[in-house]
């Protein structure tokens, strides 16, 4: 059961999943949109995998974000009625450290390469503050559903 402070700082939104394609019906899912850092942070860290799949449209278009194993992307696009050429998909996941690391770190994987996921990423707040705040951040390009 979340608290009353998460409640009212978390801003939840119901993205809409097209999901079995030999019967499609529509359902809802728990998921973000446009996130703060804190709330992206937050957000990732309560999903089983530690893992939230990622939709960034350029500018007002907004960062649709939601639990890796609820959905995949084409399923969310289809949903909300999203055109794939006016958006870039993505993962945000905390890694566990490894043998050499102190701690875990975040990585990020977004659009075709590192410098497009890079150029997207400064396009949100969420992101952009996320890159700042944790310069130890992986940032690396998406080809995944």
């Amino acid at each position: 059961m979340i608290t009353f402070k998460q409640y009212i700082t978390e801003k939840a939104h119901k993205i809409g999943v097209m999901s079995d394609y030999s019967k499609p019906k529509f359902k809802e899912i728990r998921g973000l949109l446009s996130p703060n850092m804190n709330e992206l942070i937050a957000f990732t860290k309560k999903t089983k995998y530690k893992s939230s799949r990622i939709i960034a449209g350029w500018g007002a278009k907004g960062l649709y974000v939601w639990d890796a194993e609820l959905a995949t992307h084409p399923d969310v696009m289809e949903g909300e009625n999203l055109n794939p050429n006016s958006y870039y998909t993505g993962m945000l996941s905390l890694q566990k450290k490894g043998h050499y690391l102190d701690e875990p770190y975040w990585h990020l994987e977004l659009g075709g390469n590192a410098d497009k996921a890079k150029h997207i990423a400064k396009e949100h707040r969420g992101l952009k503050d996320l890159l700042k705040n944790f310069p130890d951040t992986t940032l690396d390009g998406f080809y995944g559903a």
